[in-house]
């Protein structure tokens, strides 16, 4: 029968082990200068060793000859841990056996020596899932365990076990293994097993694996089971249900571009071939995060040896990225909670396409329209040009940073206490209550900024300006334009401000109402006042 490359290849000793360089040294120290622990845990993501190492160390501390860390396989001890037959060394899944009266047969046993080897060695599996009736069972013995006996607990999630337990062992943690590493390893395998595969193949199979060394043994199995000929770097994406390099830069400049009827169509293509749709979504952050990291810390970005070709091409606003890594990392973890992840995943694209192309809502009633005037070193303009929520918004925020005034806001602060005054009012109650719940972020002799965590709050707020100014010129006895925005833009104006990487200019903002008109007519208004500028 054939045997799973990635238990064929399980590491035997601690020179076998791949990434854990740190761990194994200190387990090699401990056993050298016989300075082993009673109990240890092991922590980690799924893949990286912690049941391997754990069972390396139990065969080595036991081998009656040892030679530099490594077991002789001849003796007594090694022979029947070979063979699964080591009485000595006990082996308890703890997802099944999980009770009371499981760990209650440990603490009956403990008292007994070793049959033929010099430690009996406990390895229990997810401990994170005992009960807390088999925890506190554990607890007595972790708490007075005879010389002969060694623990080796480990679980992907730690703070699931009580800190009683932690606080009686040494703790390793596993770190993800690192993509030269497992390379390293499946590169070895590929030889031992007479299979040509290049370093590109290698290296994409460690890119999508996510730092576990099981993982990505399993996948190349996979993919060697798939291929009948070369393989190929395309084999890797379709096997694992992700996509390549070159489709997600085509699928990302769909969506940048607005281009609707491609971004569906190719989202339902995917679902339909059965395409990972949470693994594309990790894809897609991925490719954001490095686009980013491209443009905004390159020196790292090279340290990292990442494919600079394929990002060159963009001239993207940074802060538009984040907000769409903020939102594709919300969608990710909304997508595994859902049943329908691909509407989650169309709504969260459809958002993140209007962040690139702003599209301006033309109402049939009366429009609004805004003179800018900019004032330039070299020239002085005058437009005429017609707002939606977001480009009034960018204005008012603009001009709020500006002329920020540090002291203007603290001294503010107090006042915004007296909107509670006016929550009971019959005109303006509503408005009184948003003012509240909002955070008080920014100040100019002119502006006020207003944040929210509810970004429909945030944008009732903005719809409702005209009324929620007369409040505040009600109660702060000065005239000042308000704007909101959410907390999750507000985030992103932050760390502009700060970095002082975005000059602020101020943009004189004058209101003019007039009746609705047709695009003609407006033309002709944009005319008359270029003309006369």
């Amino acid at each position: 029968m054939y045997q799973a490359l990635y238990r064929k290849y399980r590491p035997s000793n601690f020179n076998e082990i791949a990434g854990q360089h740190v761990i194994v040294q200190t387990l090699k120290n401990a056993i050298l200068n016989n300075r082993i622990s009673h109990a240890y845990l092991f922590t980690g993501p799924r893949g990286t060793g912690k049941t391997s190492i754990a069972k390396i160390v139990a065969k080595t501390i036991n081998c009656e000859n040892l030679n530099d860390f490594i077991p002789c396989d001849n003796c007594p001890s090694c022979v029947a841990f070979n063979s699964k037959n080591n009485v000595d060394i006990i082996e308890i899944d703890a997802a099944s056996n999980n009770g009371v009266d499981e760990i209650r047969e440990i603490r009956n046993k403990v008292d007994l020596v070793p049959s033929f080897s010099k430690y009996k060695v406990y390895i229990i599996d997810e401990v994170h899932m005992l009960t807390t009736g088999a925890f506190n069972a554990l607890l007595k013995t972790l708490e007075e365990p005879p010389s002969h006996i060694i623990f080796i607990l480990a679980t992907t999630e730690p703070h699931k076990v009580p800190a009683t337990i932690l606080s009686r062992c040494q703790r390793f943690d596993f770190k993800r293994i690192s993509v030269d590493d497992i390379v390293s390893r499946l590169r070895f395998i590929s030889k031992e097993e007479g299979i040509e595969i290049s370093d590109e193949v290698l290296t994409e199979i460690a890119n999508v694996s996510d730092g576990g060394l099981r993982d990505s043994i399993s996948l190349m199995d996979q993919i060697i089971a798939y291929s009948n000929d070369t393989i190929t770097v395309n084999d890797v994406h379709e096997v694992n249900g992700t996509l390549t390099l070159d489709e997600l830069k085509a699928f990302f400049e769909n969506i940048v571009s607005g281009n609707f009827e491609h971004i569906f169509s190719k989202i339902y293509e995917y679902n339909k071939n059965g395409k990972n749709l949470v693994k594309i979504t990790e894809g897609m952050i991925s490719f954001i995060k490095n686009l980013l990291l491209y443009y905004e810390a390159p020196d790292f970005f090279k340290s990292n040896s990442l494919n600079s070709d394929i990002y060159k091409d963009y001239d993207f606003d940074s802060s538009k990225l984040v907000k769409s890594l903020s939102m594709l990392n919300e969608c990710l973890t909304n997508m595994k909670k859902s049943s329908n992840s691909q509407l989650i995943l169309e709504m969260c694209l459809f958002n993140i396409s209007s962040i690139f192309n702003e599209k301006v809502i033309v109402e049939k009633k009366e429009e609004v329209k805004v003179e800018v005037k900019k004032e330039d070193e070299k020239a002085k303009a005058s437009i005429i040009h017609k707002f939606d929520d977001s480009d009034l918004k960018k204005v008012r925020v603009n001009n709020t940073l500006a002329r920020f005034n540090k002291s203007l806001m603290r001294e503010m602060m107090s006042k915004i206490e007296t909107f509670k005054d006016y929550v009971l009012d019959e005109k303006y109650g509503k408005w009184a209550s948003i003012l509240c719940d909002g955070k008080f972020k920014a100040a100019s002799d002119e502006y006020l900024i207003f944040v929210y965590d509810n970004a429909s709050v945030s944008n009732s707020f903005n719809e409702n300006v005209d009324i929620i100014e007369e409040l505040v010129s009600k109660v702060l006895s000065n005239k000042y334009k308000v704007i909101s925005v959410s907390s999750l833009e507000w985030e992103v104006i932050k760390t502009e401000f700060n970095s002082k990487k975005k000059e602020y200019v101020y943009v004189e903002e004058v209101v003019v109402k007039h009746e609705s008109k047709s695009n003609d007519e407006i033309a002709d208004m944009f005319n008359d006042v270029v003309e006369y500028s």
